[in-house]
């Protein structure tokens, strides 16, 4: 038990785009909402401007003791005097996502680890980058690798994640803490507290599905727009597909990607359900996560899941998920009109009934909150 006051910094002030923002922003909001959880500690959050303007401030019950900073680190930056002394005088500094790139000793630093490109260097994307980019990224990982080691505890959201940090990198297991991810409190808020918003203008009679993502190389995204063709030459019924990738983002995709597919554009936090209301499945074409929540939100809002048949999704969809080969367009093309042009209405309901009741045996998102503070109270009393 602790005997005096502990100072908490929760660090999401490098966190820009990405899975990171939203599970960021739900652990805050989660936190924000009952100051109880850590009442013995002072407490400060340091949120970048994506994770503030996602902050429900409705929510929010705090006291004296707690203060929200709207600050953001890009990359290396932490380590310029000017910035590297926001972080002076905490006993204990959980970075969300990291690394914290920090020169300075700290008295206990949680750090969560979901750079699969360390751990899986070799993998099916790695041959899709230049020559150039292979190796500066070969570097940059190495560099990120360096900081990640001087964390007192990493905390990854999969099992195959710490088995792989041990096996790989020789990183000792008991350094290691699973807290797995999970879809956030919105998409369990009843409906009468949400706000209605059209993300996107459908056409009738045509079958729209769609996924949450940046246009990360491995996410591979390229793959859609040749599975959107194949479709609509194989099919019966007429199909698209949405992404929501940035105005940036969707002016350097080629023409014929920007013809064939729709963009949403970035959809905020608390739009996500109203994103997934207005489709009709949700396509996750990705070769490489730590763990990605996306499959979740789709068994959570009962839209039928086609995704890659890769091990960050079996793991945890097992068999309530439509897999396909996310190197051939066929498999996948071939799984979304089995699905919509031959298989019975009453058969797709009790797949994505089963599919809803897998996702509710799952952790929460105050499940996952009180996972980290288990781990920020286990750390500083030394238990």
């Amino acid at each position: 038990m602790m005997t005096t006051m502990k100072r908490v910094l929760i660090n999401a002030s490098n966190l820009h785009t990405g899975g990171g923002v939203q599970a960021a922003t739900s652990f805050i909001n989660d936190l924000l909402g009952d100051r109880s959880r850590l009442a013995d500690c002072i407490v400060s959050v340091y949120a970048s401007d994506t994770v503030y303007e996602n902050i429900d401030f409705q929510r929010i019950n705090c006291d004296s003791l707690f203060t929200l900073k709207r600050f953001n680190v890009r990359g290396i930056e932490s380590l310029k005097f000017g910035v590297s002394s926001e972080f002076q005088g905490f006993d204990l500094i959980f970075t969300i996502f990291g690394p914290f790139y920090t020169n300075q000793r700290v008295k206990h630093s949680i750090v969560g680890f979901a750079q699969a490109w360390i751990v899986y260097p070799n993998n099916e994307v790695y041959f899709r980058k230049s020559f150039l980019k292979r190796n500066f990224d070969r570097l940059k990982f190495r560099l990120q690798w360096s900081f990640f080691q001087k964390s007192d505890l990493l905390v990854v959201e999969s099992e195959h994640l710490k088995e792989r940090l041990s096996s790989y990198k020789g990183f000792s297991p008991s350094r290691v803490k699973v807290v797995p991810n999970c879809v956030a409190e919105i998409f369990r808020s009843e409906k009468k507290n949400r706000r209605d918003v059209e993300i996107f203008s459908r056409s009738p009679g045509v079958i729209y599905l769609g996924l949450i993502s940046r246009d990360y190389i491995h996410k591979n995204l390229d793959f859609l727009m040749e599975v959107v063709i194949r479709l609509n030459q194989l099919g019966r019924l007429e199909y698209k597909i949405v992404v929501t990738l940035s105005d940036e983002e969707w002016s350097k995709k080629s023409p014929q990607f920007r013809s064939s597919l729709v963009n949403a554009g970035v959809v905020k936090y608390a739009d996500l359900p109203n994103f997934y209301k207005q489709l009709d499945a949700v396509i996750f074409p990705s070769l490489l996560e730590s763990f990605s929540v996306t499959p979740l939100e789709a068994l959570a809002t009962r839209k039928v899941l086609f995704a890659s048949n890769r091990e960050f999704v079996t793991d945890v969809c097992g068999g309530h998920a439509q897999y396909f080969d996310p190197l051939d367009t066929n498999s996948a093309a071939h799984a979304i009109i089995q699905w919509f042009e031959y298989t019975e209405t009453s058969v797709r309901e009790t797949v994505i009934s089963a599919a809803y009741d897998h996702y509710m045996r799952l952790p929460t998102s105050s499940d996952r909150t009180q996972s980290y503070i288990n781990l920020i109270l286990e750390e500083l009393t030394g238990i």
